[in-house]
């Protein structure tokens, strides 16, 4: 049996090293937010984490290089967005939060399956139009 060539392991290598480099700076991202005084009450299961504090009333998205946030009463709408292959399977799955506010800010935040999608949009829905 033929051995894989040494150019896969160098980058599988690389994806993994890629990989936790850009877990270790979403970990410091999240740091920086609770020093700010960001009290997390809930995670939701996305890309990018959603933050939730409802200590606070507030809401954030993490980034590795940063992270946004906002008060619960300056989101518009939270809404489903789901693109669909040529065979009319969901390949992408998103939640937008839209900002409240003279220019049009969203948010897109990716979910891997349906059940999380809608699990997180009722989530939000419940904290912040209610």
């Amino acid at each position: 049996m033929k051995r894989p060539p040494v150019k896969f392991f160098v980058i599988a290598g690389l994806i993994v090293l890629l990989a936790a480099w850009n877990h270790f700076r979403e970990s410091d991202q999240r740091q920086l937010l609770v020093a700010e005084g960001f009290v997390v009450s809930a995670e939701l299961e996305s890309s990018p984490a959603i933050l939730i504090s409802e200590s606070r009333q507030q809401l954030a998205v993490l980034y590795p290089d940063g992270f946004v946030r906002t008060a619960f009463g300056e989101v518009a709408s939270v809404a489903v967005d789901i693109q669909l292959n040529k065979q009319l399977e969901p390949v992408n799955r998103q939640l937008v939060i839209t900002l409240k506010g003279g220019t049009s800010t969203e948010w897109r935040v990716h979910f891997k399956d349906d059940q999380q999608l809608e699990q997180a949009k009722n989530t939000l829905d419940s904290l912040i139009f209610n």
